[in-house]
């Protein structure tokens, strides 16, 4: 049996997919939010770091092709997934799963459904957008909007949910769960996820609240 076949043909090979394709996607996130935490020195030292960054060039266009791979692999195998969990419970719970304690488990379609439609608004407006102004002055112009900063909040709340659950299921699936030492990783799952996720919604925030944050 080949590789492609043992992970399309077993669940255990989707969730491998669903782990791997998961931790790239944590990787980039830190290294996001890393990118973004520039934002707090100001706005010509943001606009430096982006130009920066797309001085990359070809190797930008490589990474983004490989995280653009490992994101529809991600929400491929997860859909799969789920599919198979509904199709081999045909009698659901009378109790929703978010309502039985396992709020992140139990919404991970729905927030991971939200974090795409983010993704999309997200790369269009500071991606591939054709706004001659720099990349500071674009995200002042963006997130200024109450609505798009409720929006951002929004998605950045569900991005922390799903970080905090995925997390604790990447070390479940490549059986590094111990009774001895799961709550801790629970805990750590969801520390990490809060952190990241408050650093991110600051920056909305603080647009929002100062006059002199990034201009």
């Amino acid at each position: 049996m080949t590789l492609l076949q043992i992970l399309l043909g077993s669940s255990i090979g989707r969730k491998a997919v669903v782990a791997a394709s998961g931790a790239v996607l944590a990787l980039f996130l830190a290294l996001h939010l890393a990118g973004s935490l520039v934002t707090f020195l100001g706005a010509a030292t943001f606009n430096a770091y982006h130009a920066g960054l797309h001085s990359l060039g070809p190797l930008l266009a490589l990474l983004e092709l490989a995280l653009a791979g490992a994101l529809v692999a991600h929400a491929v195998f997860a859909a799969w997934l789920w599919v198979d969990s509904l199709a081999a419970r045909p009698c659901r719970y009378a109790v929703p799963a978010a309502l039985r304690g396992r709020l992140s488990s139990g919404t991970m379609p729905f927030t991971g459904l939200l974090i795409l439609v983010f993704l999309v608004v997200h790369l269009a407006d500071f991606r591939f957008a054709a706004s001659p102004s720099p990349l500071a002055a674009q995200v002042v112009a963006a997130l200024q909007v109450p609505p798009r900063a409720a929006f951002y909040l929004l998605a950045v709340a569900a991005l922390t949910v799903h970080v905090s659950h995925g997390f604790w299921s990447l070390f479940q699936t490549l059986g590094l769960s111990h009774p001895g030492y799961s709550a801790l990783i629970r805990q750590a799952s969801l520390a990490g996820a809060l952190g990241t996720g408050g650093l991110f919604m600051l920056i909305p925030i603080l647009i929002l609240a100062s006059r002199s944050f990034l201009r």
